[in-house]
């Protein structure tokens, strides 16, 4: 049996994730905990400008709490330990990866066969890593 919800109801679903993500949860174990399926809310943020506004404002929040409490933790030094920093800045990464998170770029030479793309790949990603 399939439940119809309403916007409503839909909206106290999103609301949930956005306080857990707040709580610091991941995305997918927010969704989790809200008891409806990850392609279900999907399928309601894709449908729903609304609801996907809501959602997107409360990544956003759930973001600028982290964020504050690293810029916090930065800026006391009683309070400051590497290992505090390392896990706000894990968590932003792991979170926020879109603007967090570490990128490689790498450049292709178009007339190369697609092995040799590949191992000129993953070549640039090993020496930018060392």
């Amino acid at each position: 049996m399939t439940l119809k919800r309403d916007y409503q109801s839909k909206k106290k679903v999103i609301q949930s994730i956005c306080r857990d993500l707040n709580k610091g949860c991941s995305v997918n174990g927010a969704i989790i905990l809200s008891g409806v399926s990850k392609s279900t809310i999907y399928r309601w943020l894709r449908d729903d400008q609304r609801l996907k506004d809501h959602f997107e404002k409360g990544k956003r929040e759930s973001e600028l709490r982290w964020v504050s409490k690293l810029n916090q933790i930065a800026m006391n030094d009683e309070q400051k330990t590497s290992d505090q920093i390392h896990a706000l800045k894990y968590l932003l990464k792991s979170r926020f990866s879109d603007d967090w998170g570490e990128s490689i770029k790498v450049e292709l030479d178009e007339k190369s066969d697609s092995e040799s793309s590949i191992e000129a790949i993953l070549k640039q990603i090993a020496s930018k890593k060392e």
